[in-house]
Parts: C-alpha cells; structure tokens; sequence
C-alpha cells in the first residue's frame, strides 16, 4: 500500500479524528523509519500493510501511542520510553527551560540530581544541553533508571551522567549540588481510578503522590536544603492545582519562591526555590 494510502487507511481504522490524523502519521513514518516531516515527500513508498494493522491494534486496545512506537519528542530530542516509566510530557519543558538559563551562562561545572528521573527526559536534556553539567538520575525503580541509561547512551551523554538506584533524596547523602531537580509523583491516590484510560496505562508508581499528592514534596522540603551548594536550587514541577499547596510546604521548611514557571497552557507548572538563608548570604 502506497504512504498516502496507508496513511488515509490508518486515520480512517483510528476513528477519523484529528488526532488519529496524528496518529497514523506517526505510525507510518515509523514503519517506513523517517521524521513525520519526510512523508509528504515519499507519498509512493510502499507500507507494510501487516506492520501498521498490528500498530493500529495495540492502539485500539488501548496502549499508549508512545508504548508501541517505543519513543516520544522531548526538549525536540527523541527519547526511548516503555511502560516501565511515565511518559515525558511537552509541559515538562518549560522546567528544563528554566534550568538551562539558570547555568547556560556559566563557564563552571555544574552539579546536577535529577530526582525521580523515569526515563531520564529532564536530566538527559540538561547534559545535552548544558555540556558543563554533570548529571545525578536517581529513581526507586531499576527499571527506570535501565531506560534512562539507554537515553543517556542515545544522546551521548552517558560520561556525564550517573545513575543510582535509591528512594528520593537517599542517594545524594554525602554529595551536594547546584540544582536539585524533581518531577515527583503528584496524583491524589484516589484520583488515580478518575485518569484518562491511556494515562492509567503508565506506572502508578511514577503518578501516585499519597493521599493528596503532596507527600513527595513534603520531603523534599524538609530534606532537599541539605543537598545543595550554597546558592544552589531546588526546581519542582507540580500538579497544575498544586502551586499554593506546594509553596506553603516549602515555605514552613524555609524556602522561599524565586520564579514561579508557567506551562504551555498557562498553567502553574513550577517552583524554582533556594533556601531563606541562601538569599539573606547573596
């Protein structure tokens, strides 16, 4: 089957929507192993018809596109994902836009954790695009950190990169650092039941943030100062809903807010923070 028609067939199987219109494009510029971008100029290449059926069956059983593709667009670099992590979202950005900026000037090594890491999207960014930082991805899951490394390795940024397994803040005992980056887990616990069916696919494990979600953040704040570099950073994503919340743990464990970071959706996505007594040394 020709691309055009194999395109056409796909949208048509996946309901006819704008987004299966996405969908089918990216499922056939997979099969025939181009960017999206590529495929108006190869309207004559032949699918495989049985390839993209069995694409378009996992989907329609309900597996996250980026599951069966093995792969999602990030900081506009491809990373591998399975279900063993959460899959990156476009929103996550705008916190490692934040951290960039905050080094991009600096001709010094700069000491990152990368907490919670999944599949290591933040953190295999930043060494991407801060050649002077260096890169702590902790997760609790072995799995995880597995994908994460392979994105390292993908990105060539592995030498700048180490990867431990551990809960939270537990592998940075001993060490300290300029920025301490965190996507933690964030959902109510009974709020999970309520996810849309393609997001109840990915790990709880990475979703479920206690009971109203802010368990995770109750930990780094009490904790997190203490692995920082003087004048160092700590950089949150958080629930949209989640921004007063979030400030007020942090605010009774002695941060204080330096820029609170919007997402593409001009929702609270973010907290950028250093310690009270960091600010009062400057």
């Amino acid at each position: 089957m020709k691309m055009w028609q194999a395109w056409d067939y796909a949208v048509e199987k996946l309901g006819g929507q704008l987004e299966a219109k996405r969908e089918a494009q990216l499922m056939v510029a997979h099969i025939l192993g181009c960017s999206p971008s590529r495929l108006p100029l190869l309207s004559e290449r032949i699918v495989d018809l049985d390839k993209l059926n069995r694409l378009i069956e996992m989907r329609q059983a309900g597996k996250p596109l980026q599951y069966i593709l093995g792969e999602q667009e990030f900081m506009s670099l491809a990373f591998y994902v399975e279900k063993t992590v959460l899959i990156p979202r476009a929103d996550t950005e705008r916190i490692v836009e934040t951290a960039i900026n905050l080094f991009a000037a600096s001709d010094n090594q700069v000491d990152v954790a990368d907490i919670c890491c999944g599949s290591g999207a933040i953190g295999v960014s930043l060494a991407y695009f801060l050649p002077r930082a260096h890169v702590l991805a902790t997760d609790i899951s072995e799995q995880a950190l597995q994908v994460a490394q392979k994105n390292a390795v993908r990105h060539r940024v592995q030498n700048r990169m180490t990867f431990l397994q551990g809960d939270l803040l537990q592998p940075l005992q001993g060490k300290s650092f300029d920025l301490i980056v965190c996507n933690p887990p964030y959902i109510p616990h009974e709020d999970l039941a309520t996810l849309p069916p393609d997001v109840q696919k990915e790990p709880q494990l990475a979703l479920d943030g206690g009971a109203d979600g802010l368990d995770f953040y109750r930990r780094l704040a009490k904790d997190a100062a203490a692995c920082l570099q003087p004048q160092g950073y700590l950089l949150l994503e958080m629930g949209f809903d989640q921004k007063d919340m979030v400030t007020e743990i942090c605010a009774q464990q002695g941060w204080q807010v330096l820029r609170e970071i919007q997402d593409y959706g001009q929702n609270h996505r973010g907290l950028l923070l250093q310690p009270f007594d960091s600010i009062n040394k400057e």
